[in-house]
């Protein structure tokens, strides 16, 4: 967490919920921008399967980035 924004009155679970939230909404943006240029380049058949794989996968990713970000004590 940032001492600094929980210094200036936000709470832990309200910070915790905006990362969450930021990782979900960009994750989104990149699964659904990669699967649209996937489906204009190659013939896809399912492409809302594609693009929630996608979504899984960044999702995992991007939750894996903020655990090892709250391990890590300094700036990297």
């Amino acid at each position: 967490m940032d001492h600094r924004l929980v210094m200036a009155g936000y709470s832990r679970l309200e910070l915790l919920g905006a990362r969450f939230t930021s990782l979900l909404a960009v994750a989104t943006a990149l699964s659904l921008y990669t699967a649209l240029l996937l489906h204009l380049s190659l013939p896809v058949q399912q492409f809302w399967w594609l693009a929630g794989s996608l979504l899984a996968a960044n999702v995992t990713y991007g939750a894996f980035g903020l655990m090892l970000g709250s391990f890590l004590r300094g700036e990297l």
